[in-house]
């Protein structure tokens, strides 16, 4: 019975183990986009700003943040110089229509070491529109698919969220794209062979409760 009670311990330690957050990790990246179908962004780690016609423009961006109890999110509010979101989209008081139009994000990864695949693209629709003197309202949804990677000491998914932009007559909205990285916990060493142990006590156990009861039957 004590043994039995030592390899169940053990199988739920290890279970505890498993379960619990990932440690701390850093990612580092930069982001870039398209407008049209089925765009391809080129991948450049440097400042850049494009222009959907009339008044809706994204600028690119580049992250550097480090997870904490398994999620790390990125989304920091746009400056003159996009640092920690996705990069940002802006809309002017400029009369235009845009549903019907798409949005491509292309994010790149630096750190953690070893993150396959390197990069990811998110596609979206574009609708809304603004009229001059008005205001209007520009919705841009991202594809809601989890993309998952994994890198040297793990694996983590990512997701962007929706940006949606408010204009006034005189005010443009600016808005960052900000998205969240959950860091998938793989057990230590020291863990797979506490759940070996584990198991193999209680697989021990059933053997010898089997052989207990053939030995009764046979008295």
């Amino acid at each position: 019975m004590k043994l039995r009670g030592l390899s169940v311990a053990g199988v739920v330690a290890c279970a505890l183990a498993w379960a619990g957050p990932a440690g701390a990790v850093e990612f580092i990246g930069f982001t870039n986009g398209c407008f049209g179908v089925g765009c391809i962004p080129l991948a450049v780690n440097s400042p850049t700003t494009i222009t959907l016609l009339p008044g809706l423009s994204y600028t690119n961006s580049t992250f550097d943040v480090t997870s904490s109890g398994g999620i790390a999110a990125i989304g920091n509010k746009p400056g003159p110089v996009n640092f920690n979101n996705l990069g940002s989209f802006s809309a002017t008081g400029v009369t235009g229509e845009y549903t019907g139009n798409n949005f491509d994000l292309l994010v790149s990864f630096l750190a953690p070491a070893g993150t396959s695949p390197g990069t990811a693209l998110f596609t979206d629709v574009i609708t809304g529109s603004v009229t001059s003197g008005i205001g209007g309202a520009v919705i841009i949804t991202f594809e809601s698919a989890l993309k998952t990677f994994t890198y040297d000491g793990g694996a983590f998914t990512f997701s962007v969220n929706n940006v949606s932009l408010t204009v006034s007559p005189v005010v443009e909205d600016s808005i960052p794209v900000s998205g969240q990285i959950l860091v998938q916990a793989v057990p230590e060493p020291s863990t797979w062979a506490m759940m070996i142990l584990g198991f193999m006590g209680v697989g021990f156990m059933a053997y010898r409760r089997k052989n207990n009861r053939s030995a009764f039957r046979l008295a």
